[in-house]
């Protein structure tokens, strides 16, 4: 198996930088968050830009180590549990953000501000973790074919 550490550090390296811009505002209140719509469609868009970036690493690790392909973008989390790539209970956690960022991308109108402003803190708790749990998994991915 041969992987591209590069292309995994790049995409990592962008949810870092997001995940930076929402620490920024991680105290900002529910009322704070409707009152601005440009902040409120730049948290969204934030949200949306994490996890997609994650999928992308999620898609290119199963297509590199597994030879397959994830059936949606909640099964690409999932399927890294099931190939150990990442620990399956959190894959199990983890996997429902692909369902925020289907929310956010496709029903932009109907989008509940409650859940949305809530997922700051899940988003800053949970991807932090993917991060460490892909570089350990890349790390040992290496070390084996070296």
């Amino acid at each position: 198996m041969e992987l591209d550490r590069d292309i995994v550090e790049k995409k990592i390296s962008s949810i870092k930088d997001y995940l930076s811009d929402l620490e920024r505002i991680r105290d900002l209140s529910l009322e704070e968050y409707r009152s601005d719509v440009l902040r409120k469609r730049g948290i969204e868009k934030t949200l949306i830009n994490i996890i997609q970036a994650a999928i992308d690493i999620n898609n290119y690790l199963l297509a590199r180590v597994a030879k397959v392909a994830a059936a949606d973008n909640y099964d690409s989390f999932i399927q890294l549990g099931e190939r150990n790539i990442i620990p399956k209970e959190f894959a199990a956690r983890i996997g429902p953000a692909a369902g925020l960022r289907s929310r956010l991308v496709h029903e932009y109108d109907k989008i509940d501000d409650g859940i949305a402003h809530a997922s700051i803190q899940e988003v800053l708790r949970l991807f932090p973790e993917y991060i460490e749990h892909i570089r350990a998994f890349v790390e040992r991915a290496q070390s084996s074919t070296s």
